[in-house]
Formats: structure tokens, sequence, C-alpha cells
């Protein structure tokens, strides 16, 4: 309760009086507030029963401050609860005015700017005087045709961690990971040593153990053209991928299931030659890797996963974000309410409340980077030693340039259940999943 009104009192003092010139939000919040943040908004969105998650902290920290803002919230415990009472919603022409989802929404982000389900957000953002889209990160993820229909709050982006030293066991310099194809060589040679020297190949930071789309992520391969109803994804690549799938489902899908045990374990971490994460744009797992690495002897490198796309940019994904439903009877103030939560000052917060991702607003990125570096500590040999954060890895993550897209859970369902059988070596006939995996997406593209 005293942290509660402590927030209170320290948000409301930056952010209710407009006067207040020194306040870090104030340009944040330029905007007179009597212009916005007044009436009644219906929010959804999953919790998964946990009345700690981030969008319920983030929703009664607006409230508190926005005293004539009245939100009802309508979280789900769960996604399926979510998507089958926002669909029943919908297709009664109802549902909340907003909808706030994360990488694992059930909703096609495609299909439903598509169908005219999700609001046009495009007029709001040129009316917009707060509104600069060099401010933001991931705003094109959201965009079709140049329309914008998804908000960005916060997102991630994956990167192999390793050391120099296990880099010249396997022969392998930086330049063999400039691209989606050599990093996919690379890790073929790596694999190839690692079972000759009966090691370990990679330690999956994350707790996905879905390697029948997993990759697609880690590349942010193209996979389908929902203009053309056209499956895009590359037979051939996929194949190498899936085939090095097959080779570390074991021990990646223990790994999985112990992951954040296994990452604080320096032994562990000594012994796999790459650690693969989704969290890097926050640097925090890297800086906790090159710290132990270090008291090791050994000395840490990071290595961006390069976008398929573009491989300047890194592989990044949209982790919550909103859309307005086309329903709504005041889609403006749900526009404005979307807008806060994009501009939320982060620092204001004692701890993340959202894992593997960091706010799409550039500022409040840069400021919540900052507090990171200044203030972590790990428990490393029984001591509490605080992490390093080199300022050449700290610009690194924020310059990086990523190609960030948004996740389709309905796709990467038909990928594990169609292709984990092969993965999981219960079928050697990849050729009839092909065709079965094909035949699927062509179906959940016209459907």
């Amino acid at each position: 309760m005293k942290r509660k009104n402590a927030l209170i009192a320290a948000f409301s003092a930056f952010c209710v009086l407009t006067s207040c010139q020194s306040s870090p939000k104030e340009a944040v919040y330029s905007r007179p507030m009597e212009e916005f943040g007044r009436g009644k908004l219906t929010v959804a969105y999953a919790n998964y029963g946990n009345t700690n998650f981030g969008y319920d902290v983030m929703l009664s920290e607006i409230t508190s401050t926005y005293r004539n803002l009245k939100i009802t919230a309508q979280p789900y415990a769960s996604l399926d609860e979510f998507l089958t009472e926002v669909s029943t919603q919908l297709n009664a022409g109802k549902g909340s005015d907003l909808f706030l989802q994360n990488m694992g929404s059930p909703f096609s982000f495609q299909k439903m700017a598509r169908n005219g389900t999700y609001v046009d957000l495009t007029p709001y953002l040129e009316a917009d005087s707060r509104f600069t889209a060099s401010a933001y990160d991931g705003l094109s993820a959201g965009q079709i045709d140049g329309k914008q229909y998804l908000l960005p709050i916060s997102l991630g982006s994956h990167a192999f961690y390793t050391t120099e030293e296990k880099l010249k066991e396997l022969n392998l310099t930086l330049s063999d990971f400039d691209s989606p194809e050599n990093i996919i060589a690379a890790l073929e040679k790596a694999a190839d040593y690692a079972e000759e020297n009966d090691g370990q190949l990679i330690l999956p930071m994350i707790s996905r153990d879905d390697l029948g789309s997993f990759w697609l992520d880690v590349f942010n391969l193209p996979v389908l053209d929902f203009e053309k109803k056209e499956v895009l994804l590359d037979k051939e690549l996929y194949k190498r991928l899936a085939d090095l799938g097959r080779r570390i489902w074991p021990d990646f899908r223990e790994a999985c299931q112990n992951y954040f045990e296994l990452f604080t374990d320096s032994a562990e971490l000594e012994s796999r030659f790459f650690v693969l994460t989704n969290d890097d744009k926050s640097a925090a797992g890297y800086y906790q890797y090159s710290t132990r690495m270090e008291a090791l002897g050994q000395t840490a490198v990071r290595i961006p996963a390069p976008s398929y796309q573009d491989n300047s940019k890194a592989a990044g994904f949209l982790d919550f974000y909103a859309a307005v439903n086309s329903h709504s009877k005041d889609p403006l103030l749900a526009y404005e309410t979307a807008r806060i939560l994009m501009d939320y000052p982060w620092e204001f917060l004692e701890n993340y409340i959202f894992d593997y991702s960091v706010p799409a607003h550039l500022e409040n990125y840069r400021r919540e980077l900052m507090r990171l570096n200044s203030g972590l500590e790990i428990l490393l040999d029984n001591d509490r030693i605080k992490l390093k954060a080199p300022a050449d890895v700290r610009d690194q993550v924020v310059n990086t340039a990523a190609d960030t897209k948004v996740v389709d859970i309905n796709f990467i369902m038909i990928f594990n259940e169609i292709m984990g059988s092969y993965i999981k070596c219960e079928t050697d006939d990849f050729e009839a999943c092909w065709e079965n995996l094909i035949n699927r997406l062509t179906l959940y593209l016209t459907e």
C-alpha cells in the first residue's frame, strides 16, 4: 500500500498540474488535460488471472491521475476466454472500446484490420499535436498499406549471446552471423561440433519450446501474404531450420522448462555455446551474461538476430499493443487512452511490468535503459554484484534499428501442430508435413 500511495503521489504531482514545467513528463503530456482523459471507457485484455499484470497496474495508475476518466476494465483469465467472450461480443456488434493485447493474442491483426473490426487510427494521429512518428519504435508493425491500426506500447527483440572464446573454439567469427542464412549455417556447424564433443548448443532464455515456429520469429521470416492470399515461406530455408530443430529439440525443450534457473547458473552458461533470448532490447540479459562470463575469464559477445527482410535491422516484435474497436461509441477517447499508455513514463514503476520488452516511446526507453544500467544487481557466488553495463553495448541496443512485427499466434499453432511431429522425430516424412502445412496455411488465409 505504501508503494502504491507513493506511486500515485509521484505520478499525480508530475501529471495533474500542466503548469509543472520541471516535470520530465511535461513534454509527453503537452496537450491540455481538459482536451482528453474525460469520459467512460471499457477496456478488454487477458491478464492470465494475475491482478498485478502490466495492464492492471497501468490502468490503475492512469485512472488515479486522470480523475475524469472512468475505465471499466474487463480482464480475462486466459487467452481462450478472451477470444471466446470478445468474439461473441463482436459478432453482436458490441465489445469493449479498447483492446489491449500482447504477443500471444488470438486475434489475427491482419484479419481484424482488413475486416473493419479495428479502427484506422491514421486520422487521429494526423490530428494529434503530441504525436511525432519518429518518437516511437514499432509503429510500422501496426500498419497495413500505410494505415495505422495498432499502437505499440512495448516491444522486444531477439539476440544470441556467446563469448570470444567459444567462437574461437567453433572456428567462427562475428562475420558468420551477419544474416539469417549465415547464422543458420553457423548453428549447423556448431551443432556438428557439439555432437562430436558431447556439448550443448543453445540455452533458450525464454519459455517458448515451440521450435516448429520459433525460428520464424527469431528472424522475422516472411510467412503469409494476406493481400495476395499466398504462402511466402521458403521451403528449403524452413527445412534447414526444422532439421536444426530436430537436432536440438530434447535439450532445448528441457532447458525451456527451467530457463530462468539455468540462466542464473554460471556452470550451465559456460556449458552452452549460445544463449538465445527475446529480451535483448532491455540489455539486462546481456549484462548478466557478460558479468558471469567475465567472472569465468571469458569475454561476452552480443549478436543481434538480423531480420530476414533487412539484415541491417534486428528482428523484433510488438509485445504489448492497443487497438480500437470499430463498435466503440467513443473511439476518440479509446484512442486517447491508448496514447496515454504509449507515453507512459515507466520510471515511475518500481519494477519491470512487461517481461521481455521495453517502451515503444523512445525517450521513455532511453530513460528506462539508463535506470536499469544504474540499478541492477545479480547474486553471483553468494555475493551481490553490480551488473556491468558497457556504454558501447547500451548504445548499440538503443541505436540498432528493429524490423518489428506482430506475432500471429494462429499460424504459430498450425506450425507447431503439423511440423512439431517432424521436429520431435515422431515422423521422418518432411514432404508430407510440408504439404499438410501449406494446405492448412492456405485455408487460414481464406477462411
